[in-house]
């Protein structure tokens, strides 16, 4: 009890850019992974939201405590990825050294039938990427699965992940920053391009944003166009040109301009598209 006190007084010192400071400087987070499967989490949850919201830089964080846990309770389960994904929210908080074990562990979650469990995993290994630490293909596939409908031509179930909006937003933001280290990679993947597109029909504006995110970044990084050409990837972003959504008629917009860079591209460009794009400019 006297523990738990501690932790939620330290909480609610930490809602100031100060005390934030001060509660870092302490490095409170030592005791966070013995809250996991008690009440003193909510407070270890309040810490790290308020860390974060004052930017304060943390000093490298012990990952190891938290995955030689093998509590299958998916209490413990969600609370620990949650803790985790919001620590590799710094650089200062990702240790190179130990990510492969973290991998392990958080890779073996993102299906998880807990909803919470799989959004903070996916956000765990988007934060990952975002350093440049490279991920498995095989992660990318499980994340894809998440996104929805067309992950079941993957030979994955995705019953749970297509009635959470928050899971397929994750799963889709946490692809847009894997992209930028593993194109080639998932390039050479038979068929990944392809389930990608078909996510341009979801009818999520969020995950049709997402997809053209993607998109872009293939357009950019891809070493050789020729496999996502060849799924003729105009005629699958063009009629999104026109979408109800503005961030979606944007990113579709910039996802051609970057496609028409490409060699031979701009001979699948025909004239309604030409003229879904002069539409825009009014």
């Amino acid at each position: 009890m006297v523990r738990e006190s501690a932790v939620d007084a330290a909480a609610s010192v930490s809602k100031s850019p100060a005390g934030a400071q001060a509660v870092a400087a302490a490095k409170v987070w030592d005791c966070f992974p013995e809250y996991t499967s008690s009440a003193g989490w909510l407070a270890c949850r309040r810490i790290l939201d308020n860390l974060a919201a004052h930017a304060v830089a943390l000093l490298p964080i012990p990952f190891r405590p938290w995955l030689q846990t093998s509590d299958n309770d998916v209490h413990v389960q969600r609370n620990a990825v949650y803790m985790l994904a919001k620590l590799s929210c710094w650089p200062q908080g990702v240790q190179v050294d130990i990510c492969t074990t973290a991998l392990g562990y958080i890779s073996n979650l993102v299906d998880s039938s807990d909803t919470e469990t799989r959004r903070w995993s996916c956000e765990f290994l988007g934060n990952l990427a975002n350093y440049w630490i490279s991920l498995d293909t095989d992660i990318h596939l499980k994340i894809i699965s998440l996104l929805g409908c067309a992950a079941s031509s993957l030979g994955r179930s995705s019953s749970h992940s297509d009635q959470d909006e928050c899971v397929r937003e994750a799963a889709a933001a946490t692809i847009a920053k894997m992209v930028l280290i593993r194109t080639d990679a998932i390039s050479r993947r038979p068929g990944i391009l392809k389930h990608l597109l078909e996510h341009l029909d979801s009818p999520d504006a969020r995950i049709r944003q997402f997809v053209c995110i993607v998109l872009e970044k293939f357009a950019v990084y891809l070493p050789t166009p020729l496999d996502l050409l060849n799924l003729g990837p105009t005629a699958w972003i063009a009629p999104l040109l026109s979408d109800a959504d503005a961030g979606v008629r944007r990113h579709a917009a910039h996802a051609l301009a970057k496609i028409s860079f490409w060699r031979g591209a701009t001979e699948a460009f025909d004239a309604p598209t030409i003229q879904l794009l002069l539409d825009l400019l009014k």
